[in-house]
């Protein structure tokens, strides 16, 4: 399910306009970028956080060439869900299984 997806399911849910849904999701998505790039963890109770996680530099074989090469140390946004949201996704999963 892509972005369009969401949005579209989202309006035929709640009788939202896909226009005022894609404003939501816009501000959204925004808001937690945001907040994650100045170093803040966001989260959602029942679904998850978002943070950033600090990756220090490393040296990899670069495909190409074949010669090794540094990566530089940086910062990667990360979520990790919570587990009342892990227990859901499994039970979603056994039942639809069965």
């Amino acid at each position: 399910m892509g972005k369009n997806d969401l949005i579209k399911a989202i309006a035929e849910a709640t009788g939202i306009t896909q226009l005022e849904v894609q404003t939501v999701v816009d501000a959204w998505l925004e808001l937690i970028a945001r907040h994650i790039a100045r170093g803040e963890r966001v989260t959602i109770k029942g679904f998850g956080s978002f943070f950033l996680r600090h990756r220090p530099s490393r040296i990899y074989i670069h495909p190409e060439t074949g010669k090794p090469e540094e990566a530089p140390p940086a910062y990667v946004p990360v979520f990790h869900p919570s587990s009342s949201f892990r227990q859901y996704i499994a039970e979603l999963r056994n039942s639809e299984s069965q």
